[in-house]
């Protein structure tokens, strides 16, 4: 039940004119309770002393409240008092503002200090400033009608996000509210991060704090075998990590097989740039001049097949390229042009070519190369491969020898040493319209025949012969003896069994260091070759080589 006042308890106290017993008003004692009448008179029904009003010096309760709330506990009333220090309390069931005990938490209105408590005059005392922190992008104070007041930061001042691992960090705009951002709208953020990216796809890059604060990268290989990017230049496939390095793949293909492309690898892709021009092949033998345009291969005019001599068609078919079909062969026989202007009676023959009958245009001299010029006509011009080259006189003639020059065979100055025929029992001369002469010496001129057995060599008939030598041992094909075999042809055994044949001298007993002159004659038999060898023996059985020499029969 709510009853509304009008300071009627001022007018008690001050004892206004004016007053009468009908002027009464509700007031409250300090102890609170149900309204009281009081009158203008020295004494009441109730008995209303002054003296229960409220001292002067005393703090007094808040008489200007709106309304008076019932209550049973203290605990019911509730609203703003009129001073820090007085409580409402619960008295008689109004609630009504009584002083606070001494030391009970009080708020002085100053909005930076805290802890203040009521002292035994009832005034709130004691507070103690609050400390006053500022954010990384603001600057606080503390005024006491308002409290904390924090001014933001002006952007990009340099601060401190407390992560090691960013840098440049600097106060930004942000949105209240937003993780970080303060009531001012700054929030510190790193403008970078600490870069540990080493550039290799094979590891794994990370930042971490060390001990003195600053930031450090850790570096790990990934697994092996993962893929990986070798170069981005590279046209590669198949890249792999192994121990956290990237191994290079296998090329791929550049060649697309069109002829009218410019295949090549650009920054690491496959590129296939279209030619515009150029000469290119379309895989179609029945074409020629194909080109290039935007990257196709465009054939050109269809190809002019040449008919073979002995054909009377020809066409091109595409994956054959250019046939004679059949029943376009001339006949064996039949008429054609072999194209030499120097043939005639060109026939085709059986492998469907065109032969012609030649026509000679040799003219028997090897200085000259010798050509047919059109229809009948030859011609005949110097051979330069056969400038200086022989041409004539390779007989022997002692006139001497011809030689190529300027295409025309020239006879060079004779040479008499070529008449020399061996023989030393003739006379060899040159005449210049003869050749070689050769004239007999006079009988009896001295002469060697060559053959060392025989002495007293002369010219005789225009030979020479000479007389056995009368001091040789001569191994004649009469001799017989005990290991002789007495047959003088080639094969004859040889006693010491080693050599194809042999003829066996007996020397009968001779002194130790006796010379002997052995002659073979007549010599080796005609048709025979091979090596001459002389041995010894002093009981026929055990030979010791003296000496080999090569043979051979003379005619």
């Amino acid at each position: 039940m709510r009853a509304w006042i009008w300071a009627g308890v001022a007018c008690l106290v001050m004892g206004l004119s004016g007053c009468s017993e009908s002027d009464s008003t509700t007031s409250f004692e300090e102890t609170g309770g149900e309204p009281q009448t009081a009158d203008t008179g020295e004494s009441g029904e109730e008995g209303g002393d002054a003296s229960r009003v409220a001292d002067e010096d005393a703090e007094e309760p808040n008489n200007d409240v709106e309304s008076i709330e019932e209550c049973t506990f203290d605990s019911d009333c509730e609203g703003e008092t009129s001073a820090p220090c007085v409580q409402w309390a619960c008295d008689q069931n109004v609630c009504v503002e009584v002083a606070s005990p001494q030391g009970a938490a009080c708020e002085d209105g100053n909005a930076c200090t805290s802890g203040e408590t009521c002292d035994a005059s009832g005034a709130c005392v004691g507070g103690e400033e609050e400390a006053v922190e500022s954010g990384p992008c603001e600057l606080c104070t503390c005024i006491p009608d308002e409290g904390i007041v924090c001014a933001p930061s002006v952007v990009g001042t340099p601060c401190s996000d407390e992560d090691c691992c960013t840098v440049e960090d600097q106060c930004q705009v942000c949105e209240p509210g937003d993780p970080g951002c303060s009531d001012s709208g700054r929030v510190c953020m790193g403008m970078a991060e600490v870069s540990c990216d080493d550039g290799n796809a094979c590891t794994v890059e990370s930042c971490a704090c060390a001990e003195d604060g600053s930031g450090e990268c850790i570096i790990e290989n990934v697994a092996d075998n993962l893929p990986c990017d070798f170069s981005p230049n590279d046209c590669t496939t198949g890249d792999y990590c192994l121990e956290g390095i990237c191994v290079i793949g296998t090329p791929l293909p550049l060649d697309d097989s069109n002829p009218c492309t410019d295949d090549a690898c650009v920054k690491g892709e496959v590129v296939h740039t279209p030619a515009v021009s150029g000469q290119c092949d379309d895989g179609n033998e029945c074409t020629v001049d194909d080109t290039c345009q935007l990257g196709t291969c465009v054939g050109g005019p269809i190809v002019e097949c040449i008919i073979p001599e002995c054909a009377s068609a020809a066409v091109c078919v595409p994956g054959e390229g250019c046939i004679v079909q059949e029943g376009s062969w001339i006949p064996v026989g039949g008429g054609c042009d072999d194209g030499d202007d120097c043939t005639s009676n060109d026939a085709c023959q059986a492998d469907h070519t065109c032969v012609g009958q030649g026509d000679s245009c040799d003219d028997g001299n090897p200085c000259t190369v010798d050509a047919c010029d059109g229809p009948g006509g030859c011609v005949s011009i110097p051979d330069p491969a056969m400038e200086g080259m022989l041409c004539g006189g390779v007989d022997g003639s002692c006139q001497g020898v011809s030689v190529c020059a300027g295409g025309m065979c020239v006879k060079q100055a004779g040479d008499s040493s070529i008449c020399d025929d061996g023989n030393p029992c003739t006379l060899d001369e040159c005449d210049e319209n003869q050749g070689c002469i050769y004239a007999s010496l006079t009988d009896g001129t001295p002469c060697d025949d060559g053959n060392a057995c025989t002495e007293d060599d002369g010219c005789f008939q225009g030979a020479c012969s000479g007389n056995d030598s009368s001091s040789a041992q001569t191994v004649t094909c009469s001799q017989v003896n005990a290991i002789d075999s007495g047959n003088c042809c080639c094969f004859a055994k040889d006693p010491t069994d080693e050599f194809l044949s042999a003829h066996v001298l007996d020397m009968g007993e001779q002194d130790a260091g006796t010379e002997v002159e052995v002659c073979m004659a007549p010599g080796v038999s005609n048709g025979c070759s091979g090596t001459g060898l002389i041995h010894v023996s002093y009981d026929g059985e055990n030979w010791i080589e003296l000496l080999s020499f090569a043979t051979q029969s003379v005619p």
